[in-house]
Parts: structure tokens; C-alpha cells; sequence
């Protein structure tokens, strides 16, 4: 008969003077496959969660616990684009061979159709092969840090290590409607590590765009308060071409006071600074080469907007 129990239903079979104890559904049901099918083997673990398990032994505990997993995809868009019209055109000649085959016109053509197509797909799969990247490479993405797995190494990085970060953000238009919209955007970004080395990351990885804002994030938080704290004590810090400190900012040749600083923008992927009385920018540079720019730009702005009170008092 069928009872319900505090675990869910249960099946109980009664016998004459005494009852068998109750068996959970989940539990008859798994009994029962495997009575058809024989015991379960545990499938081999994909590659995925292969490399889950070395960032986990690699980290020891030390960053906190997992939080996101970003792989590698087989190929990018571009990639594709590349490869998907070979291919399409391997399979029209193919197409074109069988009718040809009952066309009286066409039945000599047919033997060229044929060889074209399969020497146009053999072309299309090596392609196809040649555009896939050739390690399998992942970054498990933890509370205080991220671990970098490929095949011949991993690199465990704390996010209190990171001494730089570059990032490079493309945004690609679509020039034929009347209103310029984004087709795409390209992202790319270079860790570098106080003890790990250097780790680039580039939109193959999947959700790129969520992870580059993790990183960002999570370096900016860290690092600003101590560059905000050597600059109220009267240091210069360096940010690749520039430098930043409480009276100015310099480009490597001369330095602009905070006073004189009219505007400071970014537009179109560079950091544009213009000097009071000149048109032009006094200084640009592509955002990509200056490292940790969100700190760069945060103090910058910060001040930028000191100098012009002081001045404008």
C-alpha cells in the first residue's frame, strides 16, 4: 500500500504478523534499473570539470571558495565567418552533382561537382581544425582571486597580487543603418601577477565581458585606496605614459598643473587631456596601454576637479 512519510511517499508491504520497513520511491526505482540495466559506472569526468578540480587543489583553500567558470570557446566569430562559407560552398557543388547525374547535358560535369565538393570540404574541415585553439584553457574565477588552467600549467592568482591589469575594449559599428549601432565588441585583458606571471584573456572565453568587469572591479577596490593614500602624501604615480600626483599630471615630457587641466574625457577607446587655451589635446593615449586605468582615471578625475575648485575660489 502507499503511505506517506516525513522523506515523501514511501511504498510499505505488509505480510501476515509482521510489516517491512518502508522503502523510499527513489530508492525502488534505482533498484529496479539496476536489476535491467546492471550497476551504474560513474561516467569519466569531462575536461571542464578536470581542470575545476586542479584550480581547487591549486588554490588550497587560500582564495575563498568558487564562484564562476569561464572556458575557452573552439572558435571565435571571426574564425567562423572564415569557415562557414568553405564549407557552404563544398556542399553546393555536392548538391549540384546529383542532379546532374540525370541530366544528359550535365552528366560529364557530374565526376567534377563530385571532387570539387569533397576537395572544398576537406579544405573547410582543415580550416575549421586549424582555427580551433590548440589547448584547453580555463579561468575559475574564486572569492579573493582567479586560477588561470591550461594544459601545461596553472596559475593561481590572488587578486592582491595583481600588480597591473591592461584592458583593451573595441566596439565595431554597423555603418550601413542610419543609426550607427554596436555589431560587436572585443575585449581583451593581460593580468600581470606579482608571483604568477602574466595571463591574457581575450573574448574567446566565454562571458568575457562579465568577466573583465569582475577583474576590473576587484583590482580597483583594492588598489585605490592605497594610491589615493600616497598621493595625499605628496608621491607621483606612475600609470604607464603618465604620471599623476597632487600638482599635476605629466605625459613623460612635461607636466600639466591640475589648474590648467580644462578637461579630461575618454572617447573612442583614448584618454584625452586638454589644456586652458588650446583647442587640441594637450596629451592622448589609447586607453589599452595605461595600466590599471580605472584607478588612473578615478584619481584623475578626482584631482582634476580639486584643481578647477581651488582655481575657480
Amino acid at each position: 500500500m502507499i503511505s506517506s512519510s516525513p522523506s515523501g511517499v514511501s511504498l510499505t508491504h505488509e505480510r501476515r504478523g509482521r510489516a517491512r520497513p518502508a522503502l523510499p520511491l527513489a530508492s525502488l526505482i534505482e533498484r529496479y534499473d539496476s536489476a535491467v540495466t546492471g550497476p551504474k559506472t560513474a561516467s569519466p569526468p569531462t575536461w571542464q570539470q578536470q581542470a575545476v578540480d586542479a584550480a581547487l587543489t591549486a588554490a588550497a583553500g587560500r582564495l575563498g571558495t568558487a564562484q564562476d567558470q569561464h572556458w575557452k570557446t573552439l572558435h571565435t566569430q571571426a574564425a567562423l565567418l572564415f569557415v562557414v562559407p568553405i564549407l557552404a560552398i563544398g556542399l553546393t557543388a555536392l548538391c549540384c552533382a546529383a542532379p546532374a547525374v540525370y541530366l544528359s547535358e550535365a552528366r560529364e560535369a557530374t565526376p567534377y561537382f563530385a571532387s570539387g565538393g569533397l576537395l572544398v570540404l576537406a579544405v573547410g574541415y582543415w580550416a575549421y581544425r586549424a582555427t580551433a585553439p590548440k589547448r584547453r584553457v580555463g579561468v575559475v574565477v574564486f572569492q579573493h582571486g582567479l586560477v588561470h588552467v591550461d594544459a601545461h600549467q596553472t596559475r593561481v592568482i590572488p587578486w592582491s597580487e595583481v600588480a597591473r591589469v591592461w584592458q583593451r575594449i573595441t566596439k565595431y559599428y554597423d555603418q550601413s543603418l542610419q543609426e550607427s549601432k554596436t555589431k560587436r565588441t572585443k575585449y581583451e585583458v593581460t593580468l600581470e601577477s606579482v608571483t604568477a606571471g602574466s595571463v591574457h584573456i581575450n573574448d574567446q572565453f566565454t562571458d568575457i565581458a562579465g568577466l573583465t568587469n569582475r577583474i576590473v572591479a576587484e583590482v580597483t577596490q583594492r588598489q585605490l585606496p592605497e594610491a589615493v593614500r600616497l598621493i595625499q602624501q605628496g608621491q607621483t604615480l606612475r600609470f604607464g605614459p603618465f604620471g599623476i600626483g597632487p600638482h599635476g599630471i605629466d605625459n613623460g615630457q612635461e607636466t600639466l598643473p591640475w589648474s590648467q587641466v580644462r578637461d579630461l574625457k575618454v572617447l573612442d577607446g583614448e584618454l584625452r587631456v586638454k589644456k586652458d587655451g588650446r583647442w587640441r589635446p594637450w596629451s592622448r593615449q589609447n586607453v589599452g596601454g595605461i595600466p590599471n586605468f580605472f584607478v588612473f582615471f578615478a584619481i584623475a578625475k578626482k584631482l582634476e576637479s580639486s584643481g578647477r575648485t581651488s582655481t575657480e575660489t
